[in-house]
């Protein structure tokens, strides 16, 4: 089987991922959204087929016409990203999802956005991964002698 361009690219933002993660110079939520943004910007993923699309598909698929049930597909969603990466990742993943669903739906993006933005602050305080307060409350116990968990070196 011969490699094509594609499949040359593909490996290549593999191995900036794999590099990436193993040297910690960016935060791996960093390096999931670049990789997110890389592979449509590259042509490997046609625009259509790309993760935030296809987020935004299956939720007004779900939901269908309804704006109460959008807003719960979409709070949900989100306080389920932000409880595994950064509270302001999560909401800024799915900003311009919602802003496009919106648009297409007639809804107004405020009555969206809000629950949206508060859904990521809960969903950040489910695991603490997410939660900003994380690296701040760590230095504090550790100031105190308390030891600490370390989620990274």
């Amino acid at each position: 089987m011969e490699l094509t361009t594609d499949m040359y690219i593909v490996f290549s933002l593999l191995g900036l991922a794999i590099f990436l993660f193993v040297t910690d110079l960016l935060r791996v939520d960093i390096v999931g959204i670049l990789m997110m943004v890389l592979l449509p910007l590259t042509g490997v993923l046609p625009a259509e087929r790309a993760m935030m699309n296809v987020v935004a598909g299956k939720i007004i698929k779900i939901a269908g016409k309804s704006e109460h049930r959008m807003m719960v597909m979409i709070s949900v969603s989100v306080a389920v990203i932000s409880s595994f990466m950064q509270n302001i990742g999560a909401a800024a993943l799915f900003m311009p999802v919602t802003m496009r669903i919106c648009r297409q739906q007639g809804f107004s993006a405020s009555r969206i956005l809000m629950p949206m933005g508060f859904c990521a602050i809960i969903g950040g305080c489910l695991t603490l991964v997410g939660s900003s307060l994380w690296p701040a409350g760590g230095r504090v116990l550790k100031l105190e002698g308390w030891n600490c968990l370390r989620i990274r070196r």
